[in-house]
């Protein structure tokens, strides 16, 4: 996950684009410069909400595509 040197640009992005029901989590796996530790990054981040990071990790991809899980 790409994060600039101000985290208040990320911040704001997620916001603007309202991140929480509309962000849905992807990985290029595999790939030969993949980064293996992108979800631990987002679990980490302290402005998202548990709820947040539930959601974009996989809610909102089960939400848009129609799963049945």
């Amino acid at each position: 996950m790409e994060v600039p040197s101000d985290l208040s640009v990320l911040e704001m992005t997620f916001k603007m684009m309202k991140a929480e029901t509309q962000l849905l989590y992807a990985s290029d796996y595999p790939h030969w410069d993949m980064e293996t530790d992108t979800v631990e990054k987002l679990r980490a981040r302290t402005d998202l909400s548990g709820s947040a990071k539930r959601k974009i990790l996989g809610e909102n991809a089960i939400r848009f595509y129609g799963l049945k899980v």
